[in-house]
């Protein structure tokens, strides 16, 4: 992997956690906080997993947005 495609494993992770904060914020609003936190963290668990098992520098960079949009 070469310094460009490293340097995206935590920005691509920052990007997305942004990004996906005020809408799931209005999302947690109307469905209950308790419930979308709860979603959260099994995206966030199930990415984390995956990650482990990526085998190609693309798959890692999408399952760390994939996490980062579960991100708690």
């Amino acid at each position: 992997m070469n310094a460009v495609l490293l340097s995206w494993v935590p920005t691509s992770y920052l990007l997305a956690a942004a990004m996906f904060l005020v809408p799931f914020g209005r999302i947690a609003d109307i469905y209950g906080r308790k419930r979308i936190f709860f979603a959260g963290i099994i995206i966030y668990t199930i990415a984390s997993g995956l990650i482990a098992l990526s085998g190609t520098v693309f798959a890692l960079l999408a399952l760390r947005v994939v996490q980062g949009s579960g991100a708690p």
